[in-house]
């Protein structure tokens, strides 16, 4: 068991928001990340459907990388406040 703060909360509402238009399944959702099992709750699948694969190119003197966010990456970098701009920064 193990509880999300509330900032982390507010991050991925803000974030789901944008995904999810039924606003009983958000709600519903939202219940879920606060309480004792909101943890646990970002590992089912039916939430991690939510954030998809997200792909960043960079280009080194002039060779191109493709990075690859991975679906659990994503929720995790959304969780902590972390943007796709700041990961590609670090490359």
């Amino acid at each position: 068991m193990a509880y999300l703060r509330d900032e982390e909360i507010r991050r991925l509402l803000s974030y789901l928001t944008e995904k999810i238009q039924n606003k009983e399944k958000l709600a519903e959702i939202e219940d879920e990340l606060k309480s004792e099992f909101g943890a646990e709750f970002l590992r089912e699948p039916e939430i991690i459907t939510f954030f998809s694969e997200q792909n960043i190119e960079l280009n080194f003197d002039e060779t191109n990388w493709n990075l690859r966010i991975i679906s659990y990456t994503l929720l995790q970098m959304t969780q902590r406040g972390i943007s796709l701009n700041s990961v590609s920064e670090l490359y």
